[in-house]
Formats: C-alpha cells, structure tokens, sequence
C-alpha cells in the first residue's frame, strides 16, 4: 500500500480525490494550503502528492522543491486549471512526474495514480527520509517527533472541521 497526499485549496475536489484514492487501497491525506501540504510532508512518508499549481499561501511549482527537501524520493503530478504549455514544461521541470489539467474525469486522475503507484511500487527502495534508528535518541528529535503530532492534530481537526 502507499500513501498519497492530495494538495488543492478547492476541499469539494480534495474530498472527492480522497475517496477515490481511499476506494484504490491507498491511504490518503489532504491539505488546501502549501502550509498544511508540507507539515504532512515532514511528518509522515507520503509516495505520491497530486499538488494544484494555484494554493492561497504558495505557488505549486516552488512548493515541489520544498517537497524535495523533505523527501527527496517523493513523487509529484501538477493540478492545474491552466492549459498552458509553458507551466507544464516548467512544472516538469520543477521535478513533477505528471501534469493533470482540470477539469479532469476520473477516469484520467485513477490511470496516472494507478501507474505511477506501480512504478514506484516495483522500484521501492529504502526510503532516504526514513530515519535509521539508533542507539539513543537526541531530545531534539523526540521534540520534533511531538511537534509534528501537535500539528498533525491541529491539521487533522481543521481538515475534519470543513
């Protein structure tokens, strides 16, 4: 099973995008701000994040390399409203893996979950994010550990609110 994160300030969208990744097998988080997308990031593995190019706080693009940093092996598809060759060749370049134009059916949205959860399933390796564990841990990681569940409980409850 693999994760995916679905990111999209449109939260009519995410729900729905939800429910057909959950109805696949796959478990599934939603954020609808860069903020929320990469607190998610940070505390959790996600394998796969659908991330919309226009976000209230940040714009998708730049939101990739952010991503990256977190977890370098993280797969990216762009959600744009714009059909416009040259954001797609920047995206693309950015690092996304695909570009998905809306509106989309679904039909489109499950195809690409489904072959680049396949792809990335097969090449699974060990995560580079994944922590190794060690002998003793410093307090600074045990702090950061609790911050990130306080967030994810803030994230979750606002999430859950809506």
């Amino acid at each position: 099973m693999g994760s995916i994160l679905i990111v999209d300030d449109n939260e009519d969208l995410c729900f729905s995008l939800a429910a057909v990744v959950k109805k696949k097998g796959f478990s599934v988080a939603t954020a609808t701000t860069g903020r929320q997308a990469l607190t998610l990031a940070h505390c959790s593995i996600i394998d796969l994040v659908f991330l919309d190019i226009g976000l209230p706080d940040a714009h998708g693009i730049s939101l990739i390399a952010r991503l990256r940093e977190t977890s370098p092996d993280i797969g990216i598809v762009m959600l744009t409203g714009m059909n416009d060759a040259k954001t797609a060749v920047e995206a693309l370049k950015a690092g996304a893996l695909d570009y998905i134009v809306k509106p989309f059916d679904l039909i489109e949205f499950t195809t690409v979950l489904k072959r680049l959860m396949q792809s990335r399933l097969m090449k699974k390796k060990p995560r580079s994010n994944a922590r190794k564990p060690t002998g003793n841990r410093s307090s600074a990681s045990v702090s950061r550990c609790v911050r990130c569940i306080g967030r994810y409980k803030l994230l979750r409850r606002s999430t859950l609110r809506c």
